[in-house]
């Protein structure tokens, strides 16, 4: 058959359905194809599941070196490649796949808990509302160098749900491209359906990111704790074992929430992949109860309980304001780490009144706003429909307020 037909895409697809067994096609493809390289290029583009043609793969080629010099071509992401590997060889019996894959830090099972501030970042667009990643990378950077220990790309703050898949995908690659640790992002990709935000979830991890942030399946209406547990359940099958999910309750915007008893079933029955919490309630009791489930890392939504949640085994907070305030809020937690509490109280005290006073204005885009009025670059003013522009005089009185009730001195 091959050398009957010079389009191998033509060839491959008649022959993948009609066999169920892939290792039965692979096994007849393999020694009519001299060049690994031919082969593969017409297998990968029918398989939008790479641990599936892996399967099909590995049982074939004894010498795993052949195989990787076949795929390696291939595959412009080698993260993606090598986290395919790994799932499917068993990494104490292969010392090759084990030394590169564990180089780089992806695909470990266990947990990367982020102590401290997070920041849900800001997401920047350019005049046309494409995604400014210039922007995007410097205020990572300015983050973590004002004391930050991780980010979450794409949550409510970052504008999530008015920016599409691959765009995420796009924004977090410029990031780590730009020399962005991903073990220190948690994006969201919480979507209302299984597909996508499995797709999007898969995309972060495979880059190396340190889990994901999923909100549970919103817009619908009287959803019953039993039908959360399905989704999620069917979520963890769609992403796979290595899967590392922070759930996102935040039913004041959401409606549909996480509440304690379904984060702690589902902590219970899947440790290894619901490994976390980020609780945007705003209600301490809630926080609190999170915060007594065994094993569970909780990040309170906000600053204003940072000290009491850290008291209770928190290791920070997931915040808003973290974009505009992030070294006082850092100091809070490492005066805290230190021991020296009254002085954490102290700035601690600081730092809830500027958060209140930003939570008088419409704190996403106030805060670009701030950053457009800091950085001289209008560009950070821009927000996606439906939010509107926060105007410069606004910004201004947001910033002399700042500076009134808080001692907050604002550059430009």
């Amino acid at each position: 058959m091959m050398p009957l037909c010079e389009d191998t895409h033509l060839l491959l697809r008649g022959l993948m359905p009609l066999c169920e067994d892939t290792h039965f096609l692979l096994r007849g493809l393999m020694p009519l194809c001299e060049d690994t390289h031919f082969l593969l290029r017409g297998l990968m583009p029918l398989c939008e599941d790479t641990h599936l043609l892996l399967r099909g793969l590995m049982p074939l080629c004894e010498d795993t070196h052949f195989l990787l010099r076949g795929l390696m071509p291939l595959c412009e992401d080698t993260h993606f490649l090598l986290r395919g590997l790994t799932i499917r060889a068993a990494l104490g019996n292969n010392a090759w796949i084990q030394k590169h894959h564990m180089r780089k830090g992806y695909g470990e099972m266990s947990v990367n808990k982020i102590r401290g501030v997070i920041a849900p970042i800001l997401t920047p667009f350019n005049d046309d509302l494409s995604v400014a990643t210039d922007l995007y990378l410097a205020h990572a950077r300015r983050l973590f160098e004002q004391g930050c220990a991780g980010i979450a790309p794409f949550g409510t703050t970052g504008e999530a749900l008015s920016v599409g898949i691959d765009e995420r995908i796009a924004a977090i690659r410029a990031l780590i491209d730009g020399g962005i640790d991903p073990a220190r992002m948690i994006p969201g990709t919480g979507l209302s359906n299984v597909a996508d935000t499995a797709r999007l979830s898969n995309a972060c991890l495979a880059m190396g990111c340190a889990g994901v942030m999923t909100l549970p399946p919103f817009y619908f209406k009287d959803v019953t704790e039993d039908g959360l547990y399905r989704y999620f359940e069917h979520l963890i099958a769609a992403i796979g074992p290595d899967a590392r999910v922070y759930l996102y309750h935040i039913p004041p915007i959401a409606i549909v929430g996480v509440p304690p008893a379904l984060a702690a079933r589902l902590h219970a029955d899947f440790p290894e992949q619901i490994v976390g919490i980020k609780d945007s309630s705003g209600d301490w009791d809630n926080t609190r109860a999170l915060l007594g489930i065994d094993g569970m890392i909780v990040y309170p939504g906000s600053e204003l309980p940072l000290l009491d949640a850290l008291e209770l085994g928190s290791p920070g907070c997931i915040t808003a304001t973290a974009n505009v305030n992030a070294g006082a809020i850092a100091r809070v937690v490492e005066l805290y780490a230190q021991g020296d509490i009254v002085a954490a109280r102290a700035l601690h005290d600081n730092v809830k009144r500027f958060r209140l006073v930003v939570q008088d204005y419409a704190p996403i885009p106030a805060q670009k706003c701030l950053l457009a009025i800091t950085t001289g670059d209008a560009r950070w003013a821009n927000v996606r429909p439906p939010l509107t522009v926060t105007s410069e005089r606004t910004g201004r009185e947001l910033a002399a307020a700042l500076e009134r009730e808080v001692e907050f001195d604002w550059p430009g």
